[in-house]
């Protein structure tokens, strides 16, 4: 043993390209283990994208619901503020973002499950999809943000949900679970299409492509405070940390002259001119707004936040008012994206329904 230490130190101390070749054979002797080339490890932090998923009914069951076609309240759509579900009406800003509720769902079975595809870790951190009504198969290209290390022992919870309550935190009925370790994560990375195809319970087919979190520089946009909510860059994925900072000066309404910044009026000044979703936040602050269907996630920004992204989709800024006709003046909107800490998606996870 004396004497293979000895050799170990003899061939480290070795110079030239000859020497590195012995290196690589004498470290193996000490110990080290070789990397297999080709085999990437996972990096830091990783984007589950969840494609196409497939389920069929229940055994015995014709399907999960019953036949009556769903509808909803009326035209207008849901927002999701501090866990909150707020009905938006129709001819509100925040409402324009959605599909119109009234409209016919196409192609759509009222027997057919409201799928929710939820990703988890541990007891109490999760991450959901949106509502995909009345449908057996969808392909919903949705993006989630995981730090490897907040994967934990016995791995992420990846469940397909039939949605059977009022709001996105209600009830629930499990179409299929699975399990995603660390391993799984691994060999799907390291496999040239990078893709997980899983199955289980009534679920035939669940795709979920593993990729690395790729960086992005800031974006700027600057428009009109009379603007509608705007589309800023690409998508936000879910667990990802977004920072929205606005600035400049503008004027809201005719009765007020003071030029106000994008924290909204310091005071109650207006607020019956709030957004419903924002009813409580300072008038003409800035909002963030994140979604893709009937449902959005809101933020109140006021002059700069940083949040962690409990749902994927566009990511639209605005300010909160439900007249922008006669405003006047001009907004910066900035927008960065980030990985998140693990630290930072377990709690941003805790608290989204």
């Amino acid at each position: 043993m004396v004497a293979a230490k000895a050799d170990c130190r003899a061939v480290m101390r070795c110079r030239g390209a000859a020497a590195a070749a012995i290196t690589a054979v004498a470290l193996l002797g000490c110990g080290a283990r070789a990397e297999e080339p080709g085999s990437p490890r996972l990096p830091a932090t990783l984007v589950l994208r969840i494609d196409a998923v497939e389920v069929e009914a229940p055994s015995g069951r014709a399907g999960w619901d019953g036949g009556a076609p769903e509808s909803d309240a009326g035209a207008g759509c849901r927002v999701l503020v501090a866990g909150l579900s707020i009905w938006e009406p129709v001819l509100s800003p925040a409402a324009a973002l959605c599909r119109l509720a009234t409209r016919p769902q196409l192609e759509r079975r009222p027997e057919a499950p409201d799928l929710v595809v939820r990703l988890g870790a541990g007891a109490d951190v999760q991450y959901s999809s949106w509502i995909e009504r009345d449908t057996f198969s969808q392909s919903l290209q949705y993006e989630v943000v995981v730090p490897v290390s907040a994967v934990p022992a016995d791995g992420l919870r990846l469940e397909v949900l039939d949605h059977d309550g009022g709001g996105p935190s209600e009830l629930h009925e499990l179409v299929g679970g699975m399990r995603l370790s660390r391993e799984a994560l691994t060999r799907a990375y390291q496999s040239p299409s990078r893709m997980l195809t899983l199955s289980a319970g009534a679920v035939r087919r669940l795709q979920v492509v593993v990729s690395p979190y790729a960086d992005e520089a800031p974006v700027r946009s600057s428009r009109r405070a009379s603007d509608g909510p705007v589309v800023v860059g690409r998508g936000v994925m879910a667990g990802e940390v977004v920072t929205v900072r606005a600035a400049g000066e503008f004027k809201v309404g005719s009765w007020y002259d003071e030029r106000i910044t994008p924290s909204g009026y310091p005071g109650k000044e207006g607020r019956s001119y709030n957004l419903q979703s924002f009813r409580e936040e300072p008038h003409a602050c800035g909002i963030a707004m994140i979604g893709s269907g009937s449902t959005v996630e809101g933020v109140a920004v006021g002059a700069g936040r940083t949040f962690v992204a409990g749902h994927a989709g566009s990511l639209r800024v605005g300010l909160n008012d439900r007249d922008l006709s006669n405003n006047e003046g001009q907004v910066v909107f900035d927008v960065a994206r980030r990985a998140p800490t693990a630290e930072e998606w377990r709690e941003g996870g805790r608290k989204r329904p």
